[in-house]
């Protein structure tokens, strides 16, 4: 299954793609969408994106399931692997500073 994150940075989608996924036409009711008198927001409505998918390019237009995303805020997950050492690296920088 083909999975499309949008990218604000990029201004495109990023693809991802998981093992799983439906080759049927019709698949199940998503099961993340709360039940809401007039719908649901964009957001609650996309599809989180599974562990273990993987990146496998970007381009313009949405392919597969729009999803959320994951991480913090929205950040991809290859983003995030830098965030610690920089956190830890402005820690020591303010605590050497002393």
């Amino acid at each position: 299954m083909i999975y499309s994150v949008w990218n604000q940075s990029k201004r495109a989608y990023d693809y991802y793609k998981t093992k799983n996924g439906y080759n049927k036409v019709n698949s199940p009711a998503p099961k993340h969408i709360p039940s809401q008198k007039l719908g649901t927001t964009i957001p609650a409505a996309a599809w989180p994106l599974p562990a273990g998918a993987r990146h496998i390019g970007s381009g313009d237009t949405a392919k597969g399931r729009v999803s959320k995303g994951r991480g913090l805020s929205g950040i991809d997950v290859t983003s995030t692997a830098y965030l610690l050492p920089a956190l830890v690296i402005v820690g020591m920088y303010f605590w050497m500073r002393k």
